[in-house]
């Protein structure tokens, strides 16, 4: 009887041990984020090929920060700005009017800006701390 009593309470530690995995879909993206290549009608460019033939979207300075709870830092161009963000179904991110935002099996994170380009940032920091300027 004890052997029983002892395997069931096993089984049930072991059990509770799984749930306290990471359930929030979402961790992946936060943290800091910054311009590393640009995917354009199906080139890439490093960032200081970029930077050569002229950055005038403001593509090599692009930083991200991805904030727990739905905000997110944006700097582009010189610019900056706090937006929100959410995840979708397919736990693709949604930045503002940017939909199917992911990390691709590189870990970078792939932000569609249109239609034949794409901006590919990498993760710099988990910080959530946006920089001062």
């Amino acid at each position: 009887m004890k052997k029983i009593i002892c395997i069931i309470m096993s089984l049930a530690m072991i059990l509770s041990l799984a749930a306290c995995g990471s359930s929030d879909p979402a961790e992946k993206y936060y943290g800091t984020w910054e311009a590393d290549i640009l995917i354009l009608g199906g080139s890439e460019y490093a960032i200081e090929e970029v930077e050569a033939i002229g950055d005038d979207a403001g593509f090599c300075d692009m930083m991200l920060v991805i904030k727990k709870g739905g905000s997110v830092y944006v700097r582009s161009g010189g610019s900056s700005d706090i937006g929100d963000w959410e995840l979708d179904a397919e736990n693709k991110l949604t930045i503002g009017y940017m939909e199917g935002c992911y990390i691709d099996e590189q870990g970078r994170f792939c932000l569609p800006l249109s239609e034949d380009a794409t901006a590919i940032l990498k993760k710099t920091s988990d910080s959530q701390t946006i920089p001062s300027n």
